[in-house]
């Protein structure tokens, strides 16, 4: 349920069990896609005391502040080649929104640079630019989720959007705004150090 993208198709596993109530319900707690740090920020957001994670760790996320969205995604661009010489395969830069992703997609792209769409027909390694909503049940390497900023996210909805764009990281996490930040991670910047304004690597 915390990665329920859309409120109208949805169903609680106890709405399920009602539909079939003979059946055995077998309950998954363990989170294998992230590093325990990713997966303690993820909870951040959408708490679920249940989700046991898996003992592998990495960096802690990383959450970048910018004077303007334009300083944004030059920053975003000196990210993907970063990861270009890294040994990771695949990045995801994952917006709440397609046109979202196509605005950045615009704005990044270049060699090894790919706009997943509905109407794409292969996934390809490398740097994967798309939604949260065609993110889900994918996962990456590496995480940037841009424009993480209060006017993008701020309903029920777009919580969780906001939860499956940031457990799709399995090694490496970061998210990128403009402006005011979310209030869904005000309380986890609060927490912290003001957030960098510079390339957060």
């Amino acid at each position: 349920m915390s990665q329920t993208v859309n409120p109208y198709s949805a169903s609680s596993a106890e709405a399920i069990e009602r539909v079939f109530p003979q059946a055995d319900v077998v309950r998954l707690y363990r989170s294998y896609r992230s590093t325990m740090e990713i997966t303690a920020f993820a909870q951040r957001i959408t708490p679920n005391p249940d989700i046991i994670p898996l003992e592998r760790h990495g960096p802690e996320p990383v959450v970048a502040r910018f004077g303007n969205p334009e300083e944004e995604l030059r920053a975003i661009q000196e990210m993907i080649s970063t990861f270009r010489s890294s040994s990771n395969h695949s990045l995801g830069v994952i917006c709440k929104t397609l046109r979202q992703a196509e605005q950045a997609y615009k704005a990044l792209q270049g060699p090894g640079v790919h706009l997943l769409t509905e109407e794409s027909t292969t996934f390809q390694e490398g740097v994967i630019i798309t939604s949260a909503h065609l993110a889900k049940g994918l996962e990456f390497d590496e995480v940037i989720v841009p424009f993480a900023g209060a006017r993008t996210y701020k309903t029920d909805v777009d919580k969780s959007m906001l939860y499956v764009a940031c457990t799709r990281a399995m090694h490496r996490l970061t998210l990128t705004f403009s402006g005011d930040i979310t209030p869904f991670l005000s309380a986890w910047c609060a927490s912290r150090p003001e957030p960098p304004a510079a390339r957060p690597r």
